[in-house]
């Protein structure tokens, strides 16, 4: 699931061709345990065997603290990972990526962005989703964005390393509020019942960071 909350479930029967009838609809509830966010998923898969996986073991060999570990993950990708602008204006973006393609590649959209991060953070055990949404661009909702929420120390934070792949690279999007994000972000479909990011003991830390990190 997405996170804690209501969902309904329905089963629907093919008729014939293209038609449906809806034979079975159910509304459940979900209790969801943060650790859920630590495993591979059909949304960020991964095994020990994946690229990404040891790649987050190396950078991240280093350090002690989570919180110094996720910079280092985060840096590398944003540092890293050069924006695809022709497959994104080919359309032919992937919901769910294969995060190897985007490390062999080296380039990616903002789903290939937010999916290997959540792979490289979930492998060092720190929970991370993808969010779904759109950017907000004078009320315009067709600009189809992804980005991510980590959980730090009992705090959620969003993040989106796509927006800080920037020359100079900066970390204006990373470990913010839902309140930092309201006026750019906007979250669409099943995303909108995420729990909210309030997280403030990280915020805004980029000044501090090591400079090996904030490049």
């Amino acid at each position: 699931t997405q996170g804690s909350g209501s969902y309904t479930v329905m089963v629907y029967q093919n008729t014939s061709g293209s038609s449906y009838s809806k034979r079975v609809s159910q509304t459940v509830t979900s209790n969801t345990s943060v650790n859920q966010f630590v495993y591979a998923s059909s949304k960020v898969e991964f095994s020990t065997s994946t690229n990404a996986v040891k790649l987050a073991y190396e950078l991240t060999a280093g350090y002690s603290s989570t919180a110094d570990k996720v910079n280092a993950l985060y840096a590398y990708v944003k540092n890293n990972i050069s924006y695809d602008y022709a497959k994104r204006d080919s359309g032919a973006t992937t919901r769910y990526p294969n995060c190897d393609t985007t490390l062999s590649k080296m380039s990616g959209v903002c789903s290939d962005y937010a999916n290997l991060l959540a792979v490289m953070c979930r492998a060092i055990g720190v929970p991370a989703r993808l969010v779904f949404g759109y950017y907000d661009h004078n009320n315009d909702s067709s600009y189809y964005h992804a980005w991510n929420q980590i959980y730090l120390d009992g705090e959620w934070y969003n993040v989106d390393v796509t927006w800080d792949d920037t020359k100079p690279a900066t970390y204006d999007y990373f470990n913010k509020t839902d309140g930092d994000y309201a006026s750019t972000h906007v979250r669409k479909g099943l995303s909108v019942k995420l729990p909210a990011c309030l997280g403030t003991t990280y915020r805004n830390l980029e000044s501090g960071m090591p400079q090996n990190m904030a490049l």
